[in-house]
C-alpha cells in the first residue's frame, strides 16, 4: 500500500474525505520536546483500512479538517500507549477525542504483559521484527527521507492490524468493559492539567524527605514548574531534581548559601 505524504492544505483536505467514512483510525505522532517545556509536534500518522498517510504537520497550517475527523463522536481513535500523543491533541485542541483504544491497555488485560511496547506486541500479535533504523531521528528535520517516511508509517500500519486482533480477542473473552475506567481516564481533561503544586511528585527520592523538607520540596516544585512553563523550557533546565532535594534536605537560609548547591 501506498504511503501518502501529505504536505499541502489541499492535499490533507483529499486524504480527509478519503478517511471520513471510517469507524476508526489509527494515529501516531512524532514530536519533539528535548529542549522545550512543550512538545513540538512534528509529523501525524494516520491510517484506517485502504490509506495509509503521514502529515507534515510544519508545512500545513489548518489541521482542522484532521481534527475534526479525530474528534467526532462517530470515530474510535485507536493508539499505543496513548498518553503522550493525547497530551498533544490536548495542548492543541484544549480538548479531547471523545473516543478512544489503547492498544497497549487492552494487551495488558489479555496477558501480553504490563506496558509492553509497540515493536514487541507487534511481534508477538503478528510475528513482524519491526525497523529500528530511525528510531533517533530528528522529526523535525526536512525534508524527511523514505526510509524516515516508511518508519514513521509502520507506526500505524500495523497499529491497524493489532486493533483488530485484540478487539476480537476481547469480544470473545468477554472483557471489552474491563477498559472502560482506562479509557474513561485517558479522555478525561483532569488527566492532562498540571497542577504546579503537585509537580514535586514527579522528583525522584522524594519519599526519603521529612514532612517539613516535603513542604520546601513542594514549594520548590511548584515555582520550577512555572518557571519551565513561562520559559517553554525542560524542567530539568531549570533545576535539577538532585539539586531540588539537596535544597529542600538542607533548606539554606541565605542566597550565598543556596549558590553552593545550585553552582
Amino acid at each position: 500500500m501506498t504511503i501518502q505524504f501529505v504536505n499541502t492544505q489541499a492535499g490533507l483536505e483529499t486524504l480527509c474525505q478519503q478517511l471520513a467514512d471510517s469507524d476508526w483510525l489509527a494515529v501516531d505522532t512524532e514530536f519533539h520536546r528535548e529542549k522545550t517545556y512543550f512538545p513540538q509536534l512534528c509529523l501525524i500518522q494516520v491510517a484506517n483500512h485502504d490509506v495509509i498517510a503521514c502529515v507534515d504537520p510544519l508545512a500545513i497550517e489548518d489541521l482542522s479538517p484532521l481534527m475534526a475527523l479525530f474528534y467526532s463522536d462517530d470515530m474510535t481513535i485507536v493508539f499505543h500507549a496513548a498518553r503522550q500523543d493525547l497530551e498533544l491533541f490536548f495542548l492543541m485542541q484544549n480538548a479531547l477525542p471523545p473516543k478512544v483504544f489503547d492498544t497497549q491497555l487492552a494487551a495488558t488485560v489479555l496477558g501480553y504483559g504490563d506496558q509492553i511496547g509497540y515493536g514487541n506486541l507487534v511481534k508477538q500479535c503478528l510475528g513482524i521484527e519491526l525497523d529500528k533504523g530511525q528510531a533517533r531521528t530528528d522529526w523535525r528535520q526536512r525534508p524527511l527521507s523514505d526510509a524516515q517516511v516508511e518508519y514513521a508509517a509502520d507506526d500505524v500500519r500495523y497499529l491497524r492490524q493489532v486493533y483488530l486482533q485484540l478487539l476480537d480477542e476481547l469480544n470473545r473473552t468477554g472483557r471489552v468493559e474491563w477498559l472502560s475506567d482506562d479509557f474513561a481516564a485517558l479522555t478525561a481533561i483532569e488527566t492532562y492539567q498540571e497542577d504546579p503544586q503537585q509537580s514535586w511528585l514527579r522528583v525522584k527520592g522524594a519519599g526519603r524527605l521529612k514532612s517539613q523538607q516535603l513542604v520546601i520540596l513542594q514549594e520548590l516544585g511548584a515555582w520550577r514548574e512555572k518557571r519551565a512553563i513561562e520559559l517553554d523550557l525542560p524542567r530539568r533546565w531549570i533545576l535539577k531534581d538532585d539539586v531540588m532535594l539537596d535544597l529542600a534536605r538542607f533548606a539554606p537560609m541565605t542566597l550565598e548559601a543556596m549558590k553552593k548547591f545550585v553552582a
